[in-house]
């Protein structure tokens, strides 16, 4: 999923996955890793598997080519982006499956407070403006502490 603000609600806030994945995409958090396939935990996003989504990535080597993206933390670890492409793999008998792996501190950054997006979506919606003025709305990666 690589809509900005959504992918798995933490202590409040949600990840910016555009941003977030293009960051890892552009090698500023190193190259991805091969991992075996049983650390895989089953929608360790969080996010609703779509059957119709993960039979369709079944048959498409080159979605299935791209890196997932993990945070791994003290309290828990969070796939933020690819839960269907490792569903779809582990179906297909992969053994190993490639992820960008970042700390809670490497992906701070890119955290938006649920509070900000709630505001940013009020104000579209009361102005009557397009859903994707959103985006402009996070162009930069935001933390608040």
């Amino acid at each position: 999923m690589n809509e900005v603000a959504s992918g798995p609600q933490i202590a409040g806030r949600v990840w910016n996955v555009r941003l977030l994945t293009e960051a890892c995409h552009a090698g500023r958090f190193g190259p991805p890793l091969t991992l075996p396939m049983d650390v895989f935990e089953e929608n360790a996003g969080g996010e609703p598997i779509s059957r119709e989504k993960v039979d369709a990535y079944k048959t498409c080597p080159d979605i299935l080519a791209i890196p997932v993206v993990s945070i791994v933390g003290v309290s828990s670890n969070v796939l933020v982006d690819g839960t269907h492409r490792l569903t779809a793999l582990k179906e297909n008998g992969a053994a190993t499956f490639n992820a960008y792996i970042l700390t809670e501190e490497q992906a701070a950054p890119f955290r938006v407070p649920l509070e900000l997006l709630q505001e940013a979506l009020t104000f579209l919606l009361s102005t009557h403006r397009a859903a994707s003025e959103l985006l402009d709305w996070f162009s930069v990666p935001t933390a608040v502490d």
